[in-house]
């Protein structure tokens, strides 16, 4: 059960960083003044919905499920930041898209 929970908490982060980058994309083209309220919004929004979705899943799976999920969480968290710290227009590249020129890149 704690690998179907592993996999779960990896595929949680992933929709829930594509939502961000979807968000942040967006505020992008938005007024500058309406551009916080909208990221606000969205973002207490996307927890809220993250935290019922994980609370029913760990109700339904159980102690070992809950445990993998959170496994799943930190370990999705943790790949990110070793990529990005290799790659430092990683996060750039994802919210503007992949056709920016970024520092320190030819």
């Amino acid at each position: 059960m704690i690998w179907a929970g592993l996999i779960t908490g990896l595929a949680v982060y992933t929709v829930n960083l594509f939502l961000v980058v979807l968000v942040l994309r967006k505020a992008e083209m938005l007024p500058e003044e309406e551009a916080p309220k909208y990221i606000a919004m969205r973002y207490y929004l996307r927890y809220a919905v993250l935290v019922v979705v994980l609370g029913v899943l760990v109700w339904l799976g159980g102690l070992q499920f809950a445990l993998g999920t959170m496994g799943g969480l930190v370990l999705a968290k943790v790949i990110l930041l070793a990529i990005g710290s290799q790659n430092k227009g990683l996060i750039a590249r994802l919210i503007k898209g992949s056709n920016i020129d970024t520092p320190g890149e030819e």
